[in-house]
């Protein structure tokens, strides 16, 4: 009798197991966006990375582009990209409808905040690791 019912357990918990392995397995994807999402769009837009810098002086945002939850690209002035790496996914990023930022003295850096609005969420504050220059590619 015990063993009629291990099997039934086991004939339950297999494709449950399954599940749980399959969705695991997807969470770990979906936590390796990043560089690799990063490059494939860069190249897309015929962008290539230039250096790391410490702050943008003087700007004025001319338009953005989510890539992924935590990192952007962001155009000041006439033609001047960089990309804006956050410490941590931005939960509204992709959906937002407005960004802000939290600049001093008119200057973005690296110790600053995007503000992100986004329908379902709201009101949410995403502090920047670093920001890279980009470059048009060759």
């Amino acid at each position: 009798m015990f063993q009629a019912i291990w099997e039934d357990v086991m004939q339950r918990a297999i494709p449950f197991l399954g599940l749980v392995m399959a969705a695991l397995f997807l969470g770990a994807c979906a936590g390796t966006e990043g560089r690799g999402d990063v490059d494939q769009v860069l190249e897309a837009e015929g962008l290539e990375r230039g250096g790391q810098i410490t702050s943008i002086r003087n700007y004025q945002v001319n338009g953005w582009s989510a890539i992924n939850a935590e990192n952007l690209i962001i155009t000041t002035g006439v033609n001047n990209d960089y990309l804006v790496e956050l410490m941590s996914p931005c939960l509204g990023l992709q959906g937002a409808t407005t960004i802000g930022f939290t600049s001093t003295a008119g200057n973005l850096d690296r110790f600053e905040d995007i503000v992100v609005q986004s329908p379902g969420i709201g009101t949410e504050r995403c502090p920047i690791e670093t920001i890279t220059e980009l470059r048009s590619g060759s």
